[in-house]
């Protein structure tokens, strides 16, 4: 997904389980793709659930990382970009 929201996922079983908690104000950068820019994390968010519709906080944000968390859901660092 590149509009209106930048979604960037891995599964957490292949690396990417440290996507959805980046400490808040770390600079992310996408060099390639549509989304490619700077990024500042803001804040998290989390879903008892895998999959479904896209939630409709995603369309206030710039940019989502996304990654499962366990068998129990999906969690998600949120950023702006600068």
């Amino acid at each position: 997904m590149t509009s209106p929201t930048c979604l960037l996922a891995g599964h957490d079983y292949a690396g990417w389980d440290w996507i959805d908690d980046l400490e808040k104000g770390t600079i992310v950068k996408v060099t390639t793709g549509p989304c490619a820019g700077r990024y500042r994390v803001t804040g998290h968010r989390w879903q008892a659930r895998k999959g479904g519709p896209i939630p409709s906080w995603m369309s206030r944000t710039d940019l989502v990382l996304q990654t499962c968390t366990g068998a129990s859901g999906t969690g998600f660092s949120l950023a702006r970009r600068l």
